[in-house]
């Protein structure tokens, strides 16, 4: 991504004084990777500023932006920690020492997988679910700054959207670890837009021949299934408002990545599955966001669910709830 887009950008939703500290960092990055080509026959800078610019669409504060824009100059130039911490201060250099020591845990977590990708023909393993979760801890234990694991992740999913430009070989070995790390880092964040990119990522090269199937039932229909959806959205917002309840109807696809699992699990065809496509509903329940006291945080907590459960009767009012289909994430 060039800066000039990311700039205009920021402008929107940036004060002048943070604007020009993203801008200070951005040039700082520009000269220190000038020269330098990714795989992909981009700039180098262009990726660190897709990976602000992922952090820009969360609405994270300008320090982090700048930490992003920054996060390769230690490992991939010649600039060092103090004159990073002489021209950005030490919360910055802190963010970008802590992203460049992930980055170091991560290759030698590559050089582990290859080892284990290279064993799966004599073994038939991959790395089993309690290596994951151990790695996982390890990212968040060397990680004091929560923030340093989201910009991370950041980087994974700029990587993730030009993998196609490395060999196929290391394109699976990187899908796979995206898989096994970093989609459950994002989950345990609750960044779940990152979540779900990375998950259908990572299933695009790992099973590409799976992925496309699914991705092929989907767009079947496509046209008139969201119809329905648009339909249904708005027939179920004017119930809510019938019942004065405050809440905003989405409708989206379920993500392929989610489909294959349940198809996994259940042992399922794509046509058995029953929530292809899903509604999302927010419920806004009206507590006085000025009074923090911790009564009124509980009685917040007590009028989100009240509202959730309300919503969940209407809902199987309007349609008939499919026996053994039904989980119940309210409580």
């Amino acid at each position: 991504m060039k800066y000039s887009v990311f700039q205009n950008k920021l402008k929107k939703s940036y004060s002048g004084k943070d604007v020009e500290l993203i801008d200070n960092a951005y040039k700082f990055a520009n000269d220190a990777h000038k020269g330098q080509i990714r795989a992909s026959g981009d700039p180098f800078i262009y990726h660190s500023v897709a990976v602000a610019s992922i952090l820009q669409e969360l609405r994270l504060p300008p320090v982090v932006l700048a930490a992003a824009l920054l996060h390769d100059v230690v490992e991939d130039s010649t600039v060092t920690l103090g004159a990073l911490t002489k021209g950005f201060g030490k919360e910055i250099t802190s963010m970008v020492d802590g992203v460049t020591k992930l980055t170091g845990q991560v290759q030698r977590q590559d050089s582990k997988m290859l080892s284990v990708l290279g064993n799966r023909e004599s073994n038939g393993k991959d790395i089993t679910d309690e290596q994951a979760e151990t790695i996982r801890k390890t990212f968040l234990a060397m990680s004091d700054d929560v923030r340093i694991v989201i910009i991370k992740l950041a980087d994974r999913l700029h990587n993730m959207r030009t993998l196609k430009s490395l060999p196929m070989d290391r394109r699976k070995r990187i899908a796979q670890e995206t898989l096994d790390i970093f989609a459950p880092l994002a989950n345990r964040l609750g960044m779940w837009q990152i979540k779900w990119e990375l998950e259908d990522l990572g299933f695009r090269y790992v099973n590409p021949k799976k992925y496309q199937e699914i991705a092929s039932s989907i767009n079947r229909n496509r046209v008139e299934r969201e119809k329905r959806i648009a339909a249904t959205v708005a027939r179920l917002q004017k119930e809510l408002e019938n019942n004065e309840i405050i809440a905003e109807v989405t409708g989206r696809p379920k993500h392929i990545y989610s489909i294959w699992n349940k198809m996994k699990r259940k042992s399922i065809t794509f046509d058995q599955v029953n929530d292809v496509r899903a509604l999302r509903v927010l419920v806004k329940h009206k507590v006085d966001d000025n009074v923090q006291t911790l009564d009124n945080i509980d009685h917040k907590e007590q009028s989100a669910i009240a509202d959730c459960y309300r919503v969940l009767g209407i809902v199987h009012h309007m349609w008939n709830p499919i026996p053994g289909e039904f989980d119940d994430y309210i409580a």
